[in-house]
Formats: C-alpha cells, sequence, structure tokens
C-alpha cells in the first residue's frame, strides 16, 4: 500500500514543484505537449498550481520568469510532436492499441482540428490528450510549418498565461485556498477531462458502428 502511495504522489503537481522545482516543471511541460507517450502528465493542473505556489519556496521565481519559462517549454514540445508526427507519424498509426496509446487519441484530435481548424491549437490546449496530439497530427498531415507555428504560440499565449495567473491570483484573494489544493485540482482535473471523455465515447461509438 506504502508503494502505491508513493507511486501515485508522481501525478500530484504539488508533490512534483516541491519534489522537482521549475526544472521537472518544465520537463513535463515539454513532455506532455509533445512526446504522444506523455500524454497523462497533470499539465493544467500542474500549470494551476505552479501559479499559486509562484515565489515560494518551492517556485522561487517572479511571476514572469515562471511564465515566460512554461511557454518557451511549451513552444519546445509542441514543436517536437509536430516533427515527431512528420517523420514518424505512418509507423505511429499502425501501432496496436494498448494501455498508453490508442489510435482513438489521434481520431479525437482529427476531430477537433476538422471542426475548429487552427483554433483547435487555442481550444485544444486546455484539453487533455487533443493537447498533446494535435501538434503530431499536424505532422501527420503535412501543414505548413509557418501556419502551425502561428498557431502553436497563439495556443501557448492563451493557456499557459491562463492555467499560470488563475492559480497565482487566486491565491492572492484566496490565501487559505492552499490548505485545500488537492480539492481544487481534482475539481480542475475533473472540468479538463468532461469534454475529452464525451469526445471519446463518440469516436468509439462511431468506430463500433463501422
Amino acid at each position: 500500500m506504502n508503494s502505491l502511495t508513493e507511486y501515485s504522489q508522481w501525478f500530484n503537481p504539488e508533490f512534483l514543484l516541491q519534489y522537482g522545482g521549475i526544472s521537472l516543471l518544465i520537463v513535463i511541460v515539454f513532455a506532455e505537449t509533445g512526446l504522444f507517450f506523455c500524454f497523462f502528465f497533470p499539465g493544467d493542473s500542474l500549470l494551476f498550481t505552479a501559479g499559486l505556489l509562484c515565489n515560494t519556496q518551492y517556485l522561487p521565481y517572479s511571476f514572469p520568469i515562471l511564465l515566460l519559462s512554461v511557454f518557451l517549454a511549451a513552444i519546445a514540445g509542441t514543436t517536437t510532436g509536430y516533427f515527431s508526427g512528420l517523420y514518424a507519424g505512418k509507423w505511429l498509426q499502425r501501432q496496436p492499441d494498448t494501455w498508453l496509446y490508442r489510435r482513438e487519441y489521434i481520431e479525437i484530435a482529427r476531430d477537433y482540428y476538422t471542426k475548429y481548424g487552427g483554433v483547435a491549437f487555442v481550444i485544444g490546449r486546455f484539453l487533455p490528450i487533443v493537447r498533446t496530439f494535435i501538434p503530431i497530427l499536424c505532422g501527420i498531415l503535412n501543414v505548413e510549418f509557418r501556419k502551425f507555428m502561428f498557431w502553436n504560440i497563439i495556443g501557448c499565449l492563451c493557456w499557459v498565461p491562463v492555467m499560470i495567473s488563475a492559480g497565482h491570483f487566486l491565491v492572492a484573494f484566496f490565501p487559505g485556498i492552499k490548505d485545500h489544493l488537492g480539492s481544487v485540482v481534482l475539481f480542475l482535473v475533473i472540468i479538463t477531462a468532461i469534454p475529452v471523455t464525451i469526445t471519446f465515447m463518440k469516436e468509439r461509438k462511431k468506430g463500433e458502428g463501422k
């Protein structure tokens, strides 16, 4: 039981930031936004918690430095995802479904991109799974790199400041919220997971109907 508890801690944003600080934050943001096997990392809740812990012993950096660091990590991550889709997309699409990867993830990203076009980068930034796989899909579809980078930057400019600012200014107005951080993060995870769950179920029904 103790080992299971210790393992689950690595999915706890507060623990991750207290353990690894800004270095681990940058690594996770990079991985979750660009590496298909890291889609399960807690991106939204991690950024929100980083805003809460900004200028503390765990993240002793100013608000602008924190924003810039995470923004650059997100840009680098999605750019990596684009090139991985560009050069390894066909291989990825041929891979069998496993507990770590399902082809539905690509289809979920495809649905969002088909429906919203470039704006899917902005919407998708706030959605787990979609955030990871839309850059990969753009590589698979060989989307023009300049167009990709434009929407990539716009998406990051929306996602990073919104999520970090939400935590940063919320704790400024309600200092006691730090005592209920676990509940707040859990609520955030549930809210962001709802749209993806709905899309995933639609995609599964579509596949069963073929």
